[in-house]
């Protein structure tokens, strides 16, 4: 009996943890209206905009297409979702791919225009919100620029840009919860404190194509949405800090 339960809780503690599980919300027009793992909700409201040069507005945004007039289709675990992508000085098409698994969606975007036309940048942009992650959260960056931090608890408006840059990925990790490990296709990266504006909350802003016109040639990007384990993306990003001090230390003389 001893050596069968020994047997029986060897096997127990040698087992891996439960993977971690994502979920996503979309609307009809594609918009991520909720990303989450497990019970944590880390993103909400991702959409793509064309912003307008020197960010004085939007030339058409995918929250304001007419929901009538996106055509969505399935093919096994891939959904694509096709619009017209209208608005100010602004006629084109977007098209957005969202392949669906158990601890990952991959998402891929085209925007491609009618015409050439003058732009800051396409950008894709979602939402975490300030009541559930402020002071609690923690964002992680992989890779050569790895850095590290909490969402802060009350808004420093001369700092509202908390990270910005290309990286490997950005994480999320909510306490006691798994993580959600953004990686992007093509585009880079900024994290900052929407609560300078309304409404309050963060912001992952991931522009691509940015300072130059907007040709008849499609622009291409994406991003991967993983979901991790609770301590996985913190591991990775104290292993890059150690590899990047690592690097930066001076030979001996």
């Amino acid at each position: 009996m001893k050596t069968a339960f020994a047997l029986i809780l060897t096997s127990v503690l040698g087992q891996s943890p439960a993977p971690a599980q994502i979920a996503v919300e979309l609307d009809r027009r594609g918009a991520l209206a909720q990303v989450k793992v497990g019970d944590a909700v880390y993103l909400s409201d991702v959409a793509v905009s064309l912003v307008k040069p020197g960010w004085t507005g939007n030339l058409a945004d995918q929250r304001s297409v007419d929901p009538g007039s996106v055509h969505v289709s399935k093919r096994g675990a891939t959904t694509t979702y096709t619009m017209p992508l209208n608005g100010d000085s602004f006629t084109g098409q977007l098209i957005e791919r969202v392949t669906r698994g158990d601890d990952a969606v991959e998402l891929w975007y085209e925007v491609i225009p009618d015409a050439d036309v003058e732009i800051e940048c396409v950008l894709l942009r979602g939402s975490l919100a300030a009541a559930s992650h402020a002071g609690k959260t923690s964002y992680l960056v992989g890779g050569s620029d790895a850095a590290r931090g909490v969402l802060p608890a009350e808004l420093d408006a001369a700092r509202y840009i908390l990270w910005g840059g290309d990286p490997e990925w950005l994480g999320f990790a909510a306490p006691g919860a798994g993580g959600l490990r953004v990686i992007p296709r093509d585009m880079g990266l900024q994290l900052q404190d929407d609560r300078k504006w309304t409404p309050p909350g963060f912001a992952v802003l991931a522009p691509a194509g940015g300072g130059e016109p907007l040709t008849l040639k499609p622009i291409r990007f994406g991003l991967s949405l993983r979901a991790e384990p609770p301590g996985r993306l913190d591991d990775e990003s104290k292993q890059g800090a150690k590899v990047r001090r690592s690097s930066q230390r001076k030979p001996d003389s």
